[in-house]
C-alpha cells in the first residue's frame, strides 16, 4: 500500500495497492474513514489507516456535541435535556425528516418543512419556559456535492432552514459551503 498523490491541502487523491489504484475518496469509504486526508503506518505489524479531520476540507466543526448526543430525541427531550445541564443556548439541528446518508446527517430537532407561525410561537414559548435560547439552526449539508440533484435538495432545505430562523426570531444559520469530492481545493473554488 502506498499512498500515490496528494492535493495542494494534503488531501490523499490517489492510492497505489499492488498493482490497483484508487482515488483518496474510494479508501475512505471503503475504510470507513471521516476524511481522505489519511496516512498509513506500521502497527504491530499490521497496516493501519490514521485520518484526520472530518470530511469536507474546510477545517470546520460539522457536527456539535450536542446534536451527536441528543440523535434520536424529539425537540422537547433536546431542550429539557439543555435545560437540565444547565445550558443558556442550544443550536438546533434542522436536516430534512428521513434516513441519514452519513452519520448524524438526519437529525432533526425542528422540522423547517412545515414552519408554520403557530409551531414557531409553540416552540419560542417552550424555550422559554425551560430557559434556553435558540442560538443557531444548524444545517450541515454539501451545497457543491457532485450530484446535482443532492446538491439543489440540499440549497432548497438550507433556504428552509433560513426562513425558519427568520421566523423564529433566531436570526443565525450554521452551515458550510461544502465540496465536490472529485474536484480538487482549486476547482472548488472555481465552483464556488
Amino acid at each position: 500500500i502506498q499512498i500515490g498523490e496528494r492535493d495542494s491541502a494534503g488531501y490523499v487523491t490517489l492510492v497505489q495497492i499492488g498493482n490497483y489504484q484508487f482515488t483518496g475518496d474510494e479508501i475512505r469509504y471503503a475504510l470507513e474513514l471521516n476524511s481522505s486526508f489519511f496516512r498509513f503506518e506500521d502497527y504491530e505489524g499490521k497496516i493501519r489507516a490514521v485520518g484526520k479531520g472530518i470530511g469536507h476540507g474546510y477545517g470546520m466543526s460539522q457536527y456539535d456535541a450536542n446534536r451527536k448526543a441528543l440523535d434520536g430525541w424529539n425537540f422537547e427531550e433536546m431542550i429539557d435535556t439543555v435545560s437540565e445541564m444547565g445550558l443558556a443556548c442550544v443550536e438546533v439541528a434542522c436536516w430534512p425528516k428521513g434516513k441519514a446518508e452519513r452519520r448524524y446527517a438526519g437529525v432533526s430537532h425542528i422540522d423547517v418543512a412545515d414552519m408554520t407561525e403557530e409551531k414557531a410561537e409553540y416552540i419560542l414559548e417552550y424555550c422559554k419556559k425551560k430557559g434556553v435560547e435558540i442560538s443557531a439552526l444548524a444545517f450541515y449539508p454539501n451545497t457543491m456535492d457532485s450530484d446535482i440533484q443532492k446538491r439543489e435538495e440540499n440549497i432548497e432545505h438550507l433556504k428552509k432552514v433560513i426562513e425558519a430562523s427568520a421566523r423564529l426570531g433566531v436570526n443565525m444559520v450554521t452551515t458550510f459551503i461544502g465540496r465536490d469530492s472529485q474536484k480538487t481545493v482549486e476547482e472548488n473554488v472555481e465552483l464556488f
